[in-house]
């Protein structure tokens, strides 16, 4: 999705705080970006896997009243990198897997980190209730509602903080100094940025184990959102057929027909 920036995204900011003209559009032609951003060549490997069972069944508790109870269950494994390429946010903690990591910043092989996105939720239980109540059993009205819990995965949101992180790959971000600083200088910001920068190349490739260079921001939590849901509704019939007759007498055919409607609230 985002390999765009594996060959570099220069910006130009012209007037929101530009180095150069302060036209972000003279700037471009000019070849005088003001940042140079290139991300690391960066693939997932995420496995997760969704299991759910269900039991349901109705109840016919008296002549106008009917209910229906159910329970399911359901477990979605944490997102898991084969190559371990997640990290996990613990206040106080140090990391064993990567000894130069900042402190608080935990990896798939320490004790306090899960393996994966985050740690698994197992206690996702999901009730439904459900009945039919007709108040005068004649038929003409009935009340129904229910009520149940839902649960939902998480998105792929919690990939992204992952992806392209170091310690696990590295990238350049480098800001361009404004012409007053060297009138004279070459400008070669677009043909050579690491030169313009003063800094060296370092190819968007993993980084060596145990060395992060640089920590970026990332959202430390997951959650897995579940909802309830609670429904009624009101059905009356407030005009009713009750006979519909037709015949032949002395050669002349007659007939007498009723009609009927109803309405239903909710």
């Amino acid at each position: 999705m985002f390999d765009f920036y594996v060959n570099g995204q220069l910006s130009f900011y012209g007037t929101g705080g530009g180095g150069f003209s302060q036209n972000d559009r003279a700037d471009f032609l000019m070849g005088l970006p003001d940042e140079l951003y290139q991300a690391p060549a960066a693939p997932s490997n995420i496995r997760t896997h969704n299991i759910g069972w269900f039991f349901q069944d109705e109840w016919k508790v008296r002549r106008n009243f009917r209910l229906t109870l159910g329970i399911r269950y359901e477990y979605s494994s944490p997102k898991l990198d084969l190559q371990g390429r997640t990290f996990t946010a613990v206040l106080g903690q140090k990391s064993s897997v990567f000894t130069n990591a900042p402190t608080g910043l935990l990896f798939p092989g320490d004790a306090a980190a899960p393996s994966g996105a985050n740690y698994p939720d197992r206690n996702d239980w999901a009730p439904r209730l459900g009945f039919a109540w007709d108040p005068k059993g004649d038929g003409k009205m009935s009340i129904r509602g229910g009520f149940g819990i839902f649960y939902d995965i998480l998105k792929a949101e919690d990939n992204f903080q992952f992806n392209g992180q170091p310690p696990f790959f590295r990238s350049a971000d480098l800001f361009f100094d404004p012409l007053s600083k060297n009138p004279a200088g070459e400008i070669n910001f677009m043909t050579q940025p690491f030169v313009a920068t003063g800094r060296r190349r370092e190819p968007p490739i993993r980084s060596p184990p145990g060395r992060p260079r640089k920590t970026w921001r990332f959202r430390p939590s997951a959650e897995r959102a579940s909802t309830s849901s609670i429904r009624t509704s009101v059905r009356r019939t407030f005009i009713s057929t009750t006979s519909a007759c037709s015949g032949n007498w002395r050669g002349i055919r007659w007939s007498r027909s009723t009609t009927s409607a109803a309405i239903r609230t909710s």
